[in-house]
């Protein structure tokens, strides 16, 4: 990527070293942009979340020269939904989705950008100095808000796990689904439920059991956790689930959280850094002011994923709602449910050779 550069080069400061974060400091430093990335945490560390990429995630990390190959990354082809113990749906995905743990990921990246000659400042927080200065980038994650749902997850060995499974249960759903070193990622986002009490380890098992989901609490009893693994979120909010009104530019959760069922919450990260990267290329290279670029950036995202956010978003209910989900038992009973169409409203525009039903 080649710039002229009319005001000399400008360097770009990445608040939060998540996936995308991290992501657009190594392509910024592909394409020769000086960069810091300030992380409160430290790596490897786990994360709530699904970890897999129904999106186009994948492609996005190949551009950027990591690759995560089978066998030690599954790659899933189908998907499964249960309700009360019962398989109630099973479809192949119009694409493969990549098993990967945020444990790896992460890491992964950060070891990358460091190779790449990227600023990373682990245990670092952004300090309160007023205006924030141009040529800042929140990639912080999700904001802040209360919130009656939270979110679980925990990794396990010794548990059989085929595709992507998805267990519906009351006010809560669980995805289960395998990672490398022969793990399964076990994430779910529940009701609070203040009777519900138990230590790190049990909290998932337990919440499960208040949420009618026992048979799958029971195939946990019979595997094996790794207790590092295991970690929670809480302040879930998903409406209004996407904005680019105000704070500069954002990326990732920090630009919005789309409801976790789609599987392309990496996937979005990965893909809100690379729309951004172009207009930050050309900030960074002095051939674009600072309002151009954060104006530029936003009418990308908005153009990209408005759409998809509001899909996401009318589903989620379906999901969580008693009434919602009875209706989506009888949909896909009838043979009503149109899987194909709504995966393509809610992810990254497939090729034209994986369109298929």
């Amino acid at each position: 990527m080649s710039h002229a550069r009319t005001s000399g080069a400008r360097p770009v400061r990445i608040i939060g070293g998540g996936v995308a974060g991290l992501f657009l400091g190594l392509r910024l430093r592909h394409a020769g942009v000086e960069v810091t990335v300030l992380e409160s945490g430290g790596y490897p560390r786990h994360r709530v979340c699904g970890e897999f990429m129904a999106g186009a995630g994948e492609a996005f990390l190949r551009r950027a020269g990591l690759r995560f190959d089978p066998p030690a990354f599954p790659r899933h082809r189908t998907t499964r939904w249960f309700s009360a113990g019962r398989e109630i749906l099973c479809r192949t995905l119009p694409r493969p989705a990549l098993g990967l743990s945020r444990h790896v990921l992460d890491q992964s990246l950060a070891d990358a950008f460091r190779a790449a000659g990227g600023t990373l400042l682990e245990g670092t927080r952004e300090r309160a100095t007023g205006a924030t200065p141009p040529g800042t980038v929140r990639a912080t994650g999700r904001r802040a808000q209360d919130s009656p749902w939270m979110g679980l997850k925990a990794h396990y060995t010794g548990l059989a796990a085929e595709g992507l499974a998805v267990h519906l249960g009351h006010r809560a759903y669980v995805g289960v689904a395998a990672v490398e070193s022969g793990r399964v990622n076990v994430c779910g986002l529940f009701r609070r439920r203040p009777g519900v009490s138990a230590r790190r380890e049990e909290a998932l098992p337990a919440y499960l059991r208040a949420s009618g989901l026992g048979t799958l609490a029971d195939s946990l009893a019979a595997a094996e956790i790794d207790p590092e693994s295991f970690c929670g979120a809480a302040a879930f909010r998903f409406a209004p689930a996407f904005s680019v009104r105000g704070g500069g530019v954002c990326l990732g959760d920090r630009l919005g959280v789309i409801p976790p069922f789609t599987g392309d919450g990496m996937s979005l990260a990965l893909e809100s850094a690379e729309t951004a990267l172009p207009h930050l290329v050309a900030y960074g290279h002095g051939t674009a002011p600072w309002p151009e670029t954060v104006a530029r950036v936003r009418a990308a995202h908005t153009a990209l994923f408005r759409g998809r956010f509001r899909w996401a978003r009318c589903l989620h209910p379906f999901l969580l709602h008693p009434a919602g989900a009875f209706a989506l038992r009888l949909a896909v009973a009838s043979g009503l449910l149109p899987f194909t169409l709504l995966y393509r409203r809610t992810h990254a525009p497939l090729p034209p050779c994986t369109l298929k039903a």
